[in-house]
């Protein structure tokens, strides 16, 4: 692949998830259907307090990117709203704020 020259957008994000729910199911998902989505890195599980005995936290490290232009900040929020409703549709996460 050719080198991206134009900047890339990391946002985190961290969802609470049933315990059967396998991050790489989940990476896959996103990075078939959220267009601008380029990367998606798991860097944290918590089990533990605050989390029930049947769910885990999952947190991620998304990269956005376009190669033709530069994002706007529009563009990443409303790339980052469709990742969340993929996640809510699809897994029914809990959105960790």
């Amino acid at each position: 692949q050719p080198l991206q020259i134009y900047p890339e957008v990391e946002r985190d994000l961290a969802v609470v998830v049933k315990k059967e729910i396998q991050s790489a199911e989940i990476i896959k998902t996103l990075l078939e259907n959220a267009g601008l989505l380029k990367r998606v890195e798991l860097f944290d599980v918590y089990e533990g307090n605050k989390i029930s005995d049947e769910e885990k936290s999952l947190a991620f490290h998304l990269i956005y990117a376009d190669n033709n232009k530069t994002l706007t900040s529009e563009e990443v929020d409303s790339a980052h709203k469709k990742v969340l409703e993929i996640l809510e549709k699809k897994f029914n996460v809990q959105i960790r704020k």
